[in-house]
């Protein structure tokens, strides 16, 4: 089934993952590149597929809250670009890769890896605790 499914896709050479480009005027990034996780590949999986998604932290927020006048002193944060502070092992990288153009015209392509979490993935949220 799906966990034999996903044992498979490990041995082999790991996941692309398609992606395309979001254009945004007036931002200081015109194009940021989004991922596909949830896109169904060559063993019929998605990268998503076989991963776990966590628990949904934004479930406990209410409960969180209602705490904070229990305590003397509450402490809150923004974490401007969460995601490129969690690093992903090397050995999971290979699922992380995708394809980028080094040369257009000519048809050259450098096959790249994400070497910290991806927005999108499965868990993604819950790695940094939302």
């Amino acid at each position: 089934g799906k966990k034999l499914k996903c044992l498979k896709m490990k041995r082999d050479i790991g996941q692309y993952s398609p992606h395309r480009g979001v254009f945004k005027d007036n931002s200081t990034t015109n194009m940021r590149p989004v991922f596909d996780a949830s896109c169904k590949l060559m063993v019929g999986l998605s990268l998503n597929d076989c991963l776990s998604e966590g628990i949904n932290m934004h479930e406990l927020i209410p409960q969180i809250m209602l705490r904070f006048p229990l305590r003397r002193l509450g402490v809150i944060s923004n974490i401007k670009q969460g995601f490129l502070q969690i690093t992903v092992d090397k050995q999971d990288q290979d699922f992380l890769q995708f394809l980028w153009w080094k040369e257009a015209e000519n048809r050259k392509v450098n096959v790249l890896r994400h070497g910290k979490v991806v927005f999108g993935v499965n868990g993604s949220h819950f790695y940094l605790g939302l």
